[in-house]
């Protein structure tokens, strides 16, 4: 339940990935209910035309109930985790262990490597193949034979499966009765074997044995795959064969085939491993582990990755043999134990298996959640569905990827690609061609257009609000916030400008001359401030051309000509880089504290090999420097100087171009920021936190500046004046969803117990029947409808579709009641 909540948030939060799948199955039903047989936009024409997956048919009545992606989630989660209930009552028949079964029942309820997002009829699979083997075991024929072929219609691979479980069972057969497995005691004693074989040839005839269900199986695989094969054929108008959907093989040739397997085969062998690790291996102990096989040997001659690599749909083949076949291998190691021992050494087992499906769980469900948690729907999201709702369900509509499984919920001709289509919906920063269509309505960040329409909008809800963007010192604004487009109307616009970080100040900016000064000699530049200050950078706009540099400065209290006096040395930097042209040198100072009204000395100087240094200069006449010479050959290292003594001094009219980066509290003026509105130009006076506010019918908002002296954000809101903000209250709590998840998950076994106490007067049969009569009512409506011999309301589908969720429901309650 916590996946299902995870992924619908995160579909409305458009972060769902642009996974198209969910939407091909939900075009696909969705379809169906306005005469068409199954269509989607991605890959395009009827589901059947590529897979053979009739259990679509299946879900009709319960995707009537509910026309969303939601529901379908709902549909997979259910049954999949829910078949962790057969496979318990399975371990409870074979253990006797209500507390090993109920681990072990918890091993797959909580295995991390089950795959529920996307929808995919695929992955109903194993839900449904859990259940059928559990009703196998317990010699429940009817409904084992329904969940098979159920199991069969999720998808045309799986009667490659089927066809390995009939298998299965006749080997198991003949192993176990005939005990023909032998094959040195058939040489040596034939006599005696033949008789062993003709003893229990009478069994062969009877339906039930293993042998006569294992034919009845292959049978029933057989014709399923070559019905498989012609429906694919017969709506894909024979342009799409059943065997191109083993993606990355070419089974027609024996050394492409041997090439393929080759491939990766070590991650293939992992992908194996992954699978059976929750069930600590005991899955091997079992030969049901046999079924594990199709899929395996299927993608270890294929060369296409997603088939083996984790948390993809496909485990879906592997992962309910692997936990069936652990209980049988857990009951193996059961039956050689003594009875003194075997409760304990199970339950160890079964706790060991919970523990590393824990540590799993954490490491590739939890952790991925936690890092990117879910946030609430704001009404920049939820714009999409308001608009969707207004498109009619059989208009052809043109949306984002991740905006399909939404969209796709209101009308299921939605494409992300492909030509111009009736509708477009769009978030207004990536706004479309829009020649030929109409404003219909907007919504949030979202806006509706209409192909040809010229009328009054439907709706105009718009209220996009844009995170905050942040430039940094030195750059120049020149930006259009709207990217050239709003939804026509008057529009308000809120403008948020907040001013912070460092103060920038760069000195002596007219420098145009160079100064050189090569490897003995320093530049010593005095300075005041008017404030106090935490410095933060030095950046100098030096220039070299070859070589290897090291470039240094510090900071002193005082300079005497020809002493240095080292205690009022306050700090130090350097840069060093093997680069042919350096620019903009950046010394950290780390915030040292300089007062104000208070002379500091920059002394700058290099080393390296040739060494020297360029940088630009302006001749003044109100400030000075010092040229001090501070090597006179002697008393260096390869690439750096540690000043010890300085041999003689110039002054020289000449201040070299600094910019000096402060770490102050203060809010300093910004810049000069423009704003540029319909035509209009404001200047904006940014100090600190500031907001402006404007209206206006025009669809450009420019924001320009000239150089940044500091960092600025800028964010905004744009709403249509006479729109509101609209907001669904369920999606904009989505802890408060969560809790109560856990509230409903905690009551479902009182209620569904209550149910069952109070439904002790219904009748099986009449729930059965119920039940029936619903179905064919339904599907023969359904029929008459689709054909268009009828006309009827959607809502009467939902109705009926409601009554056999409901009779459904019952008859499980009552089914395993009678049956105890």
């Amino acid at each position: 339940m916590i996946n299902l909540w995870y992924i619908i948030f995160n579909v409305y939060n458009l972060n769902n990935g642009g996974i198209v799948d969910t939407t091909t199955s939900l075009q696909s039903l969705l379809s169906a209910f306005y005469h068409q047989p199954f269509v989607n936009t991605v890959p395009g024409g009827s589901y059947f035309s590529v897979h053979a997956s009739e259990i679509l048919i299946l879900l009709l009545p319960f995707f009537a109930v509910w026309h969303s992606f939601i529901n379908l989630y709902i549909i997979q989660s259910v049954l999949i985790y829910s078949s962790s209930i057969p496979l318990f009552l399975l371990a409870q028949k074979k253990l006797h262990n209500d507390k090993a079964s109920f681990l072990m029942a918890m091993v797959l309820l909580l295995n991390p490597y089950i795959h529920d997002n996307p929808f995919e009829t695929l992955t109903l699979f194993m839900g449904f193949i859990i259940y059928s083997y559990y009703f196998f075991d317990a010699k429940r024929y009817i409904a084992f034979a329904i969940t098979f072929v159920i199991a069969l219609s999720t998808m045309e691979f799986n009667p490659v499966i089927g066809g390995f479980f009939g298998l299965y069972l006749i080997l198991l057969f003949l192993y176990d009765k005939i005990k023909i497995s032998s094959i040195k005691n058939l040489i040596k004693e034939p006599v005696e074997q033949f008789k062993t074989i003709k003893s229990h040839l009478s069994e062969l005839k009877n339906l039930q044995s293993y042998f006569s269900i294992g034919i009845i199986l292959l049978i029933i695989s057989v014709a399923f795959f070559y019905g498989d094969k012609y429906l694919i054929l017969y709506f894909s108008h024979g342009s799409h064969a059943i065997t191109s959907n083993i993606a990355g093989s070419n089974i027609s040739s024996f050394s492409a085939i041997l090439n393929d397997f080759k491939t990766d085969i070590s991650s293939k062998i992992d992908n194996l491993m992954y699978l059976n690790a929750p069930f600590l291996f005991l899955s091997f102990l079992s030969p049901l582990a046999f079924l594990e096989l199709p899929w395996f040997l299927t993608y270890s001659i294929s060369t296409f990755s997603p088939y083996w690599n984790i948390g993809v749909y496909y485990d879906s083949y592997i992962i309910p043999f692997a936990a069936i076949s652990a209980i049988l291998g857990l009951y193996k190691i059961h039956s050689m134990l003594g009875e003194g021992e075997r409760k304990k050494v199970v339950n160890r087992i079964a706790y060991l298996a919970l523990v590393v499906t824990l540590i799993l769980l954490v490491s590739n469900v939890i952790a991925p959640m936690v890092t990117n948690p879910v946030s609430p729907v704001n009404s920049n999201e939820y714009g999409v569905d308001q608009l969707a709702s207004l498109i009619p369900a059989n208009a052809k509509v043109t949306t984002g990827v991740n905006e399909l499984p939404i969209v796709s919920s209101h009308a299921y001709n939605t494409w992300f690609y492909g030509p111009e289509n009736n509708y477009v919906l769009f978030n207004i920063t990536n706004p479309p061609n829009l020649n030929n269509y109409g404003f219909l309505a907007a919504s949030g960040s979202y806006a509706l257009y209409e192909k040809g329409y010229t009328g009054k909008p439907e709706l105009n809800n718009l209220n996009y609000t844009k995170a905050e963007a942040t430039y940094y010192p030195e750059e120049r604004l020149n930006i259009n916030l709207l990217n050239s487009y709003v939804p026509p109307g008057n529009n308000n616009i809120s403008l948020h400008l907040r001013y912070s970080g460092n103060d920038v100040h760069t000195i002596n900016s007219n420098a145009n001359k160079s100064l050189f000064l090569n490897d003995s000699y320093a530049m010593v530049y005095p300075f005041k401030l008017n404030n106090s200050e935490q410095l933060s950078n030095i950046v100098l706009d030096s220039h070299m051309t070859y070589g290897y540099y090291i470039l240094q400065s510090m900071i002193t209290t005082s300079f005497h000509g020809t002493q240095l006096n080292k205690s009022s040395i306050i700090s130090t930097d350097s840069y060093g880089q093997n680069q042919y042209n350096m620019i903009d040198e950046n010394f950290n100072y780390k915030n040292v504290q300089l007062n104000s009204n208070k002379t500091y000395y920059l002394w700058l100087w290099s080393s390296g090999d040739p060494g020297g240094l360029t940088f630009p200069v302006e001749n003044t006449t109100n400030s000075h420097s010092y040229v001090a010479k501070i090597y006179n050959g002697t008393g260096t290292d390869s690439y750096g100087y540690s000043i010890s003594k300085i041999y003689s001094s110039t002054e020289k009219k000449l201040a070299p171009r600094l910019t000096f980066v402060f770490n102050s509290d203060k809010i300093h003026k910004a810049s000069n920021i423009y704003v540029s509105i319909g035509g209009k130009t404001t200047e904006l006076n940014v100090t600190g936190n500031s907001v402006y506010h404007f209206s206006t019918d025009g669809k450009d908002i420019y924001v320009n500046s000239t150089v940044l002296n500091g960092t600025l954000g800028i964010s905004y809101t744009v709403s249509a004046s006479n729109g509101r903000e609209v907001v669904n209250p369920l999606l904009q709590h989505p802890y408060i969803i969560l809790a109560f998840i856990f509230i409903v998950s905690v009551f479902v076994y009182p209620v569904s117990s209550l149910v069952n106490r109070n439904t002790n007067g219904l009748n099986l049969k009449l729930i059965e029947i119920s039940l029936i009569i619903s179905i064919i009512v339904f599907y023969s409506v359904f029929t008459l409808y689709y054909y268009r011999l009828i006309s009827i309301d959607l809502i009467y589908f939902k109705i009926i579709g409601i009554a056999i969720a409901i009779s459904f429901f019952l008859f499980i309650l009552r089914f395993n009641k009678n049956k105890q």
